[in-house]
This record gives C-alpha cells, structure tokens and sequence, in this order.
C-alpha cells in the first residue's frame, strides 16, 4: 500500500475524537527513536567511510526541526507539524514506508522540542492542547512521543557526525531565523547547517542561503506559516484533523483569537485560521467564504471579528467545549498564564531565550507576573537576586534580565514613560537584570554597563534596526526609547529594577541587547 494511503488520517475520516495513536504520534515515535539509536547499523560502514568522501557524496543527514528557545505554543506546535509535514511529502513518493527504492531508510525529519521534558507541564496551555489532540502525557506531563533537548545526549549527536568538519544535521528553523550560539555549540552545527526557515520576528539577516527563507514579521504567528504548507493544493494528501487541531490553537493563541485591539494578525493568520476551520468542518462547509488574497485592511478586519466571535467551532476544535475560537484562545490563554504554583526559578525557565552578542551572553526571561509579584515570591530583593543569579550560571549566560507583566496597580512612576502619556497608575510593565553567581566581578560589570546602555537607548541602536517596524509602532525610536530608569533593588547588591514602557515586549528588547552587548564588547 503506499505510504501516503497509511501515513495520513483523511479530515472526512475523523468522525470524533482524534485516535489515541494517530498517523502523527505514529511518525513522531519513530523519528525520535531513530534519531536516538542513531545511523543504522546496516550504513555503519557507509557512515565510516563517508569520512574521506567530499560533502557532496555523503549520505543525507538527519533534518532537526527547531522552535526558538523559549519554547511557547507556537514553536512546539509549528516544530511538530513542519517536521510531519516534510515527511509526508517524502513518504508519498515512497513504496513503502520503511524503505526508499534504492533500500535506504527514508530521510529522517525530528521536531526538537527546545527545552527539558520536564518543563513541559509549565507550559499549560500545550499541556491542555496537545491532551485534547488525543496526546496522552506521560509522568511528566509530556508527550511521550516528542523528543526534549536534554534527551538528545552528545553522544547521539556524535553518532551522527560522519566526518569532524561536517554538522550531524541539517536544521529547520521555526518561529526564529538566527541560531542562537549554545544550541548550534551543542547540535555541533554553523550557520550553513540551516537549510530552510519559518518566522515572523525581525529579519536578523542570517542563513541567507536557507531556502524557502519564508520571514514574514507582520504575520502573529509562525503556525500560519505552517498552516499554509499543510493545507496547501499541491500538498501530497488531505490534512491530518490532529495537525489541524493543534494549528488552530496556536493561532489563536498568538492572534489573542484576533482580537481587535490587540493588532496581532496579519491576512496570513485570516487565511490560515480559515483554512483551517474549513479543513475540520469537512464535509459542511463554513457559512462564509475567505476574504480574496487582495482584500484590503478593513475587509481583512471584517473576516477577523467574524473568526472570532461567529464562525462556528468544529467539535474537533471545540477544546473544553469552546463554541467559538474566542472561547478557544481564552481557554488556552488563561491556561497559558496560570502560573500561582509556580516557582521563581520555574517562572524564569517558563519562557526564557537568549542571545550572544560580541562575547557577551545574555538571558531574557518573560515573566508572567509583575514586577511586584515576583519579588514578593522569592522574599525580597537580595532572593530574587539570587534566584536569577543562580539560574543565569545554570544557563551558561553573564547577565539575565527578567521582563514582567504590566501591572494596573502599581504606582511607580517613570519620568521618561511619562514624557509618552505612561505614567504613574498607567500600568507600566517591568524589567529586573542580575548577573550570573560564581563568576567573579566581569558579570557585575557586565550587568551595570547592559543596564546603562539599555537606558540610553535609542541611543547606541542601529538606524535600520529602529526603522523596523515593530519598533516604530512601540515607539523605542522616541527620545523614551523603552522608558528604563534602574535603581538597585531593596536588600540586593547587584539586582536592579525599573518600570519599563507597556508599549515595549521582548521582541523589540531581544535585539536591542544583542546590538548593545556588541557595543560593549568594543568599549
């Protein structure tokens, strides 16, 4: 039978729930035990001699599907069903599914889920959607069939590095477009190892020579991005109801179910979400037709508010009985910051990435809480330092710098966010940095100086950075820049806090840092 008939759950097919092991867990189960027992024995000698062979002759290598390191829905999600939907496309072209014509094991595609297992049940949101996708968790609260990076051992990565000079894989980078130095120090990989990216943050004008290199930074989340390949006309089979599922949910996640005032959506996201809805209602069909690709602003809102509040949810979709993809987002979204147990440490690592900038290595933490909170959990100012202090050595970073949620109460004042009508009362986010423990005085300089220079900005960042367009709708290119005043911490020698512009997020702080510890680094 070919592989395309027993590799894929036809929408028409899936009457209600998804199966407990659907085409999807099947492939995931697979790739992830094939990739940890590394090249097959049979190719041992291949693989031995593939060392004096030139690039061009070696065996293909194992494809690594990456979300970025924070590892939110959108990554997971978006990692899962591009590393499936590459295979489907090489299976529906084979014989059968274990073998290609010539007896070789088909190509390899492994999502790599950017963080330990454990930390999965953090992320509630995944947790609720991927249960209700027909994942059972296992004793971690994980999918037993994904593969964490503190399972991935450097000795399997050794196994499969045929020759010292080459990367062990090719990498597919998702929701980013820069592999960030410690996952590419421990895939043994360089820039060149990246062969293809989906993304929607800031150009970072790496892997020029990806192809496809689909960047598209207006679009609220990289899922779409996916959603596209899934759904495509020229895509080998019909969708998989379980890809569908956990597709939709992630766009509703990062859209806020596109919500008017939240201006996180793009047409691409309209479309996707659309698509999608139509795919799990099949056979019927949704009461209203697509907006034309050439619809303009105003059409593309119209079709957003019906998403939102009117179309129908269909019963696959329809998780913990949403009758709307409103209802749905809200769901994932409370679940998502529902984060009362949680340790300081444990909010730390719950969406953390990190970025290197001329030697300088830095951490930032989007915490779920405000700034208040989060010194009220650890005790103080001098345990908070100490948490953080204590996670940046863990992590291998210098400095580590948390940015908190807005918070309605607090009556902080801030002159320079003021001077931008955020003033006391106005709900101003904030931002906390600390340098790591246990590494001598470099990390304290180094975290006094990043404070300074972040507070001089705009100033210190690049022209075109400041003329994206991110930053010129959060208006970090105005004399308040992100409206940052540090002041040492109560009780703390190193730890300093701030009220940070509302208007700002890590997307625009992430590659200010980045720019400004290349800056330091030439000081």
């Amino acid at each position: 039978m070919p592989a395309r008939v027993v590799a894929v759950l036809v929408i028409a097919a899936a009457a209600a729930a998804t199966p407990a092991a659907s085409p999807m867990q099947a492939f995931l189960a697979d790739a992830k035990a094939r990739l940890l027992a590394g090249p097959p024995t049979r190719a041992a000698a291949a693989v031995a001699a593939a060392a004096a062979a030139p690039p061009a002759a070696r065996a293909t290598r194992p494809t690594v599907v990456l979300g970025n390191t924070a590892g939110d829905l959108d990554t997971i999600v978006s990692s899962v069903v591009l590393a499936f939907c590459r295979h489907a496309a090489v299976a529906s072209e084979a014989v059968t599914m274990a073998t290609t014509d010539d007896g070789a094991p088909p190509p390899l595609f492994v999502p790599l889920i950017p963080f330990a297992r454990r930390d999965f049940r953090l992320r509630q949101d995944a947790c609720a959607l991927f249960a209700h996708a027909g994942f059972a968790p296992d004793e971690h609260g994980a999918p037993a069939e994904l593969l964490f990076a503190d399972e991935l051992t450097d000795a399997t990565v050794a196994l499969w590095q045929a020759a010292p000079a080459d990367a062990p894989f090719a990498l597919i980078l998702t929701d980013h477009n820069a592999l960030d130095a410690g996952t590419a120090a421990r895939l043994r990989a360089d820039d060149g190892a990246v062969s293809a990216i989906y993304d929607h943050h800031n150009d970072a004008r790496r892997h020029e020579r990806a192809a496809p290199r689909v960047i598209d930074v207006a679009a609220g989340s990289a899922s779409s991005l996916i959603a596209e390949l899934l759904l495509h006309p020229a895509a080998p089979s019909p969708p998989l109801a379980q890809a569908c599922v956990l597709l939709l949910g992630a766009i509703a996640v990062d859209t806020r179910a596109f919500a008017a005032d939240a201006h996180k959506y793009s047409h691409r996201d309209v479309h996707a979400a659309h698509a999608l809805l139509a795919a799990l209602a099949r056979p019927a069909a949704l009461p209203r037709a697509p907006p034309a690709l050439s619809a303009n602003g105003d059409e593309i809102s119209r079709h957003a508010k019906w998403l939102r509040a009117d179309a129908p949810l269909p019963p696959l979709a329809a998780l913990g009985g949403s009758a709307s993809l409103k209802a749905l987002g809200k769901r994932l979204l409370d679940a998502r910051f529902e984060v009362a147990g949680l340790s300081v440490g444990e909010l730390l690592a719950l969406d953390y990435k990190q970025t290197d900038g001329g030697g300088l290595r830095v951490g930032v933490a989007a915490i779920f809480i405000p700034l208040a909170d989060l010194l009220l959990r650890a005790g103080g100012g001098g345990p908070l330092e100490e948490a953080m202090g204590r996670f940046a050595h863990e992590r291998g970073v210098d400095v580590l710098l948390a940015l908190t949620a807005a918070d309605d109460r607090s009556s902080v004042r801030s002159a320079r966010a003021e001077g931008e009508g955020e003033g006391e009362l106005s709900g101003l986010k904030g931002a906390a940095v600390a340098p790591a423990l246990e590494r001598g005085d470099a990390p304290v300089r180094a975290c006094a100086a990043l404070a300074a220079a972040l507070e001089r900005a705009p100033e210190g960042l690049p022209a075109a950075l400041l003329a994206e367009p991110l930053y010129v709708k959060q208006g970090i290119a105005s004399a308040a820049g992100f409206g940052l005043e540090f002041a040492l911490a109560d009780g703390a020698r190193h730890l300093r806090t701030s009220a940070l512009r509302r208007s700002a997020t890590r997307k625009t702080v992430l590659p200010a840092v980045t720019h400004l510890c290349a800056r330091l680094a030439l000081e």
